[in-house]
């Protein structure tokens, strides 16, 4: 697959539907974060050996609210750091449209536990969803805020990355929101051992990274890039007949992450939902 082809596909999928002004990228990403909660919350409730209460694991406004905080529980940490509106409080269109996937994982039959034959495709959804979040709504805030400190910090970039990809979940974990038993304080699946090695924990600030070198969009990450092209052409002389370093545009450098992101978490997919023999090459 071309990046042209990733980059035609990334802008008809983003571009809002006539009718509902909502691009169908952010309708799909809505029902598979749904159908996602769903099955954890089916998956914790099978493996619970306490009593709950008969329902817990599907009672619709406790399902909408945990939705919520994974979505913009980071936004909002992210916000309070830079006194600023979160968005959800400036339009009610995307808190509707979770709402909605929400009441339609409620009504729909209980969905299989996740499986590698669904999975690794959703994997290539899950990227398309997560890149635009790590190259441009993570960008938004920092290269905009009117503290010049703040809008050239590197350090500010990867840590807005790293919230609105992960703070969500970090607040859910915490206070057990998809555990039968009901609400409770909880240590937060990336504190837990080996919780770092989570996809979706270091992968943030490493897109973001790649692509803020790539469009060199603060100074550091220009330098960065700089360094990076000269030690390049060190090393192999004559490859490139240009005197200063290529700027990607951004559809390119986008492309190029949500490339590196399929490949992320079809490798994840895989490494969950497949035989146990793939999970062994690893301790080998």
């Amino acid at each position: 697959m071309s990046l042209d082809t990733l980059t035609s596909v990334y802008k008809a999928v983003t571009r809002p539907l006539p009718v509902l002004g909502v691009p169908p990228l952010d309708i799909i990403g809505a029902v598979r974060l749904s159908v996602a909660l769903r099955q954890i919350r089916g998956i914790l409730s099978g493996s619970s050996g306490s009593k709950t209460r008969p329902g817990i694991d599907n009672e619709l406004v406790r399902n909408i609210w945990t939705n919520w905080t994974v979505v913009w529980g980071g936004e909002t940490i992210l916000c309070a750091l830079l006194a600023q509106t979160p968005s959800f409080l400036l339009s009610p269109v995307y808190p509707l449209l979770f709402l909605l996937g929400e009441v339609f994982a409620y009504c729909c039959p209980v969905p299989p536990a996740p499986s590698l034959p669904a999975e690794l495709p959703l994997s290539i959804v899950d990227a398309f969803t997560r890149v635009g979040l790590l190259t441009t709504l993570a960008f938004i805030p920092i290269l905009s805020h009117p503290v010049p400190e703040v809008a050239q910090s590197p350090l500010a970039l990867i840590i807005a990355s790293t919230l609105l990809a992960n703070g969500g979940f970090f607040l859910v974990t915490s206070a057990s929101m998809l555990s039968p038993q009901g609400w409770k304080p909880s240590t937060p699946t990336e504190l837990r051992p080996y919780g770092w090695t989570a996809v979706d924990l270091w992968s943030a600030g490493l897109v973001t990274s790649i692509f803020a070198i790539m469009t060199r969009s603060q100074p550091w990450w220009g330098w960065v890039y700089d360094v990076l092209f000269n030690t390049y052409c060190a090393i192999a002389p004559g490859v490139w007949q240009v005197e200063e370093a290529p700027i990607f545009d951004t559809d390119k450098a986008r492309s190029i992450c949500l490339l590196l992101l399929i490949i992320q978490f079809s490798a994840r997919a895989m490494w969950n939902h497949s035989s146990p023999y793939i999970k062994t090459l690893g301790r080998a």
